[in-house]
């Protein structure tokens, strides 16, 4: 199995003596073999069996050695701009921030309801829409009476003698031990606060983990939901978590798909997928997806892919460069995006020899919008729906079916970067579309894709995305075209 990366590489995190952009998926070498990926912006740690080894920005400095030096291969990693949190050999989450911490986590409330399987006992959507709001961090707010019980503690701390220890000094073990307090979910569908013995000692062991620079989510073995160090009080047991940059997503062991979070774009960009451009402080269902068996969850920076056990792929949120798969306003994206020239330099293009060069050169004689060649190479492709829904969407709040191929198309793999979309049919064909500044489509260009071009005809057993880059496990020394 070889692998094959594209995107941005301006800090060497694919290759170090490569180009700035690579277009074109192009090999990368390890003097072992890579397994999975996880990406970030300006760094990129690969999983191989001598352990997880890191590509980028300050892969080389005290950051990248100290960290790379203790994430083995059997770890669970999950990596952001500023922070690693990985799950350990024993179940232990750690996080990285420029040292190594194992985060503490709160024992579920022994007096709530066990796990249940109804969805709607424990989430009334009416109760959890909010105002627009310009706070940008998405972690729920569990702590109201701590934090009251800290601003009390600050000004008694004020009025003290300078002889007394600051109040920065004092541990959140100490705090807690003064008045430990958690949030619990009544059948009244309301939130109150109980008077509980402080958080229980007992080890948690975690099977999930996913990380932003201003949330963090886990999932224990037992399928509780963590946001932070706190339980999430649902009775719903849960299967995946996901984070965007001011959302997160989380999907339960009976397939179906929960959503929050508050930020200044919330509003605008309908990442929750509630049909509603508004904020949630707390989980919400995703309604119109109630019924549908949902097997796989995926978000970027600020739309949400959800994957049902029938292959059909449901897409919602922002669509400003086509990363939901549907064609956008360009008026728009080009206010964001400045289109910049870029000539290929990339060391590879194996997987665009022969006839799909020649299709790509000929697209791009004929016509100087990408719409066109992607509708040129789509139905050359009998699987390419030629009554596809095609109208013009920006931001999208409800769950829509992408429905770019015919019904007899499965999809079986999908994973979102920050603006781009990767798919993954039953045949092993990769598909990609949404914003492509930096080449992350792997299309040998860097213009953006409106819907889903194809990349690989075949040939690829796995792929990855984050940040600006795009990452292909091959099933061959070479992938075919």
């Amino acid at each position: 199995m070889s692998v094959l990366a594209c995107g941005l590489n301006t800090s060497g995190q694919v290759m170090k003596a490569g180009p700035g952009i690579l277009c074109c998926p192009s090999p990368v070498a390890f003097p072992s073999a890579v397994t999975t990926a996880s990406v970030a912006f300006s760094h990129i740690l690969w999983r191989t069996d001598a352990g997880w080894q890191w590509t980028g920005y300050d892969s080389g400095g005290s950051q990248g050695s100290q960290a790379r030096g203790v994430i083995k291969s059997s770890w669970k990693v999950c990596v952001c701009e500023n922070r690693i949190a990985a799950i350990n050999d024993d179940g232990s989450v750690l996080v990285w921030e420029k040292q190594w911490k194992t985060l503490h986590f709160q024992k579920r409330n022994p007096d709530s309801e066990t796990l249940g399987k109804n969805l709607s006992q424990d989430i009334d959507s009416t109760n959890y829409k909010g105002k627009e709001s310009t706070n940008i961090d998405t972690s729920m707010k569990f702590h109201l009476e701590q934090r009251e019980y800290e601003s009390t503690k600050r000004k008694d701390l004020e009025n003290t003698s300078h002889d007394t220890v600051p109040y920065n000094h004092i541990t959140e073990t100490q705090t807690m031990n003064k008045r430990c307090k958690l949030e619990t979910f009544t059948k009244k569908d309301e939130w109150q606060v109980s008077n509980l013995s402080c958080p229980a000692t007992t080890k948690i062991t975690f099977a999930k983990v996913a990380v932003e620079d201003n949330s963090l989510l886990a999932v224990d073995t037992a399928g509780v939901m963590y946001c932070g160090s706190v339980p999430v009080p649902l009775r719903m047991k849960m299967k995946e978590v996901a984070v965007g940059k001011e959302h997160c997503m989380a999907l339960t062991a009976a397939g179906d798909v929960i959503t929050w979070g508050s930020g200044m774009f919330i509003s605008r960009r309908g990442q929750l997928g509630i049909g509603e451009l508004c904020q949630a402080e707390r989980p919400i269902p995703v309604e119109s997806l109630q019924g549908v068996p949902i097997t796989t969850i995926a978000c970027g920076a600020w739309h949400c892919t959800a994957l049902s056990e029938t292959g059909d792929l449901y897409v919602w949120g922002w669509n400003e460069s086509g990363q939901l798969g549907y064609p956008y306003n360009c008026e728009g994206s080009q206010s964001l995006f400045l289109f910049f020239e870029h000539a290929c330099q990339c060391p590879e293009r194996n997987h665009l020899e022969g006839e799909q060069l020649q299709e790509e050169n000929k697209d791009t004689e004929e016509s100087q919008g990408v719409q066109a060649e992607v509708r040129s190479k789509g139905m050359q492709d009998k699987r390419v729906n030629p009554k596809r829904r095609k109208e013009v969407i920006n931001v999208q709040a409800s769950p829509v079916l992408l429905d770019f191929w015919t019904e007899d198309v499965n999809i079986t793999n999908v994973q979102c970067g920050d603006r781009h979309t990767l798919y993954m049919l039953d045949d092993g064909s990769v598909w990609s579309a949404g914003m492509n500044r930096y080449g992350q489509l792997g299309l040998g260009h860097v213009r953006a894709v409106k819907e889903p071009c194809r990349v690989f005809r075949r040939g690829i057993s796995d792929m990855c995305a984050g940040g600006w880059n795009s990452i292909f496990f091959t099933t061959s020394e070479l992938p075919a075209s």
